[in-house]
């Protein structure tokens, strides 16, 4: 194995502006630190940020796989049934 010199992979700070990607990744983090599960707000964070990747067609069935993958399909399908009442 090759051996790198650990000043070469830092990142240097403060040079321009975040990349969209970053900057998206960050609110997101942002929004899943401070809000409560169940509210819908983490899963509207995470669809918007799927929206901007490309390839992703349908944003919101892929924040559905993953939230069922991460929950479980009962505990997810519970805080679903709760967000579609909310919004009627």
């Amino acid at each position: 194995m090759a051996r790198y010199d650990r000043t070469s992979l830092k990142r240097k700070r403060g040079k321009g502006p975040l990349a969209l990607s970053t900057r998206l990744g960050r609110q997101h983090a942002r929004v899943m630190a401070r809000t409560k599960l169940g509210s819908g707000e983490r899963f509207r964070s995470l669809k918007a940020k799927l929206a901007r990747k490309p390839g992703v067609k349908t944003p919101g069935a892929l924040a559905a796989w993953i939230g069922r993958k991460v929950y479980g399909k009962r505990r997810f399908q519970k805080m679903a049934a709760a967000g579609r009442r909310r919004a009627r």
